[in-house]
C-alpha cells in the first residue's frame, strides 16, 4: 500500500512539473493548419487585415479556431503595417480626425497601439 501511494505521488509530481507530455505534441502542424496558413497569406496579398479580422475570415471560410489561430500567428504579417494600409484605404474615400481614424481601425480589429501606428504613419 505504501509503495502504491509513493508511486502515485511520484506520477502526480511528474505530471505537475510537465515531465510527462500529453499525447498531442504542440509542434504538430496539421494539413488544415497548412491550408489555413496558405489562405491567410493569399488574403494578405490582396488586402489589409487586422489579426482579428483575418482569423474571423478564416473561420468563416470553414477553418477551425485552432487552424485560424495557427495561420494568423505564423503568416508573417506585420500588424502595424496592416493598420497603416487599412488607414490609408479609409482615408482614400473619407476624411477622419485622428481619434475617428483610430476608432475605425479598432472597429476593424486592430489593437489600440496598432491603430495609433496606422494613423500616425498616415500623417496624424
Amino acid at each position: 500500500m505504501k509503495k502504491l501511494s509513493l508511486l502515485l505521488i511520484f506520477l502526480l509530481l511528474l505530471l505537475f512539473c510537465g515531465c510527462v507530455q500529453s499525447g498531442v505534441s504542440e509542434n504538430v502542424v496539421t494539413p488544415g493548419m497548412e491550408k489555413a496558413l496558405s489562405s491567410a497569406k493569399f488574403h494578405l496579398s490582396s488586402a489589409a487585415y487586422s489579426k482579428k479580422a483575418l482569423a474571423a475570415l478564416l473561420e468563416e471560410s470553414g477553418y477551425s479556431y485552432e487552424e485560424a489561430l495557427y495561420a494568423v500567428e505564423n503568416c508573417g504579417a506585420d500588424w502595424n503595417e496592416e493598420a497603416f494600409k487599412t488607414a490609408k484605404e479609409l482615408l482614400s474615400f473619407s476624411s477622419f480626425s485622428k481619434e475617428a481614424l483610430v476608432f475605425q481601425l479598432e472597429i476593424k480589429g486592430f489593437t489600440h497601439e496598432e491603430a495609433l501606428f496606422g494613423a500616425e504613419k498616415n500623417g496624424y
